[in-house]
């Protein structure tokens, strides 16, 4: 399978630019998805992301408690749905909780259990980000970064711009989402290469003393013939 022309592209561009790629400023750039801590924006080749404050990831760490509470409430599917399709199924949920963390006292939630929570997040996250630079950077593991002078770009929804001084080339799929396209096409020769792809990836991960917490598949994403690890906190 050739590599894709943007990810041949994408590996010959610097790691630190003059300016930002011209898209970036070209585009008002959608909502890609979200996590925890980032929330991410693409212009169709480059990713960038908008870190959230820390009473947006209380919030967040709040609700997923309460969904964890209400589990044995819920039907099964309802209840896993909710859970794995966080942007489309509980935004109000935490818009809700959002208000509600902004009205109470700020102490009175980093010192309880969410604090705790938020605290062992951001240690990881933080931690898995320094490794990831230190180890994976130009190795092909990760997508491409680069990083150039702070730019305002424009976004979808709010606050509807954002600053950013650093992109990452986008992946074309995840890896769980390419598998399952080819698993309903029947090609299971090409889904036994991308495993295989897979396997390689994480042997030169442990070889660089790389052992991720989470590997779901939605954590790998596909590019080019390459897969790449896609969130390393």
């Amino acid at each position: 399978m050739p590599r894709s022309e943007h990810s041949a592209t994408a590996q010959s561009i610097p790691r630190v630019l003059p300016h930002a790629p011209d898209e970036l400023a070209a585009v008002r750039l959608r909502r890609l998805g979200e996590g925890v801590g980032k929330v991410a924006y693409t212009s169709g080749h480059w990713v960038v992301k908008r870190e959230r404050t820390r009473l947006e990831v209380i919030a967040i760490i709040a609700v997923w408690r309460l969904l964890r509470r209400l589990e044995r409430f819920l039907p099964g599917a309802l209840g896993r749905r909710l859970r794995s399709r966080p942007a489309g199924q509980i935004r109000l949920l935490r818009a809700i909780a959002y208000a509600v963390v902004l009205v109470l006292p700020r102490g009175l939630w980093f010192s309880s259990h969410l604090g705790d929570v938020w605290r062992l997040y951001r240690k990881r996250a933080a931690e898995g980000d320094r490794l990831a630079r230190q180890h994976l950077e130009d190795t092909g593991l990760v997508p491409r970064r680069v990083t150039f002078p702070p730019m305002r770009v424009k976004i979808g929804g709010w606050p509807g711009w954002l600053t950013v001084s650093e992109a990452s080339e986008r992946v074309e799929n995840t890896l769980y989402h390419r598998l399952t396209e080819l698993a309903q096409l029947g090609h299971f020769d090409e889904i036994e290469v991308w495993l295989e792809r897979f396997l390689e990836l994480r042997q030169a991960g442990w070889g660089r003393g790389v052992f991720s917490v989470d590997a779901h598949l939605k954590n790998f994403g596909v590019t080019g013939d390459r897969v790449v690890l896609l969130y390393t906190g």
